[in-house]
């Protein structure tokens, strides 16, 4: 199945960076958060959903973003 979406510049730059980081070309960085998001199993937490929601919301009001703001250990406070 081919899949085409309308997104901001910007949206696309910080996909495309994230994609680079991973090693992995922008499409293949966009199947794996397509495959992610339709992952029912219980090993993601609802909570995570809803922090990416407030962070994409919240974009630009904000200022850097720490490295590791969407692990366990930061969003759940684990030590």
């Amino acid at each position: 199945m081919s899949l085409t979406i309308n997104i901001e510049p910007s949206l696309e730059a910080a996909l495309k960076q994230q994609a680079d980081a991973a090693g992995l070309t922008l499409e293949q960085f966009a199947h794996q958060l397509l495959e992610q998001g339709a992952d029912t199993s219980s090993k993601h937490h609802p909570r995570v959903a809803t922090s990416l929601r407030t962070i994409e919301r919240l974009r630009g009001k904000l200022g850097p973003v720490p490295e590791n703001a969407l692990s366990p250990e930061f969003l759940y406070g684990e030590q």
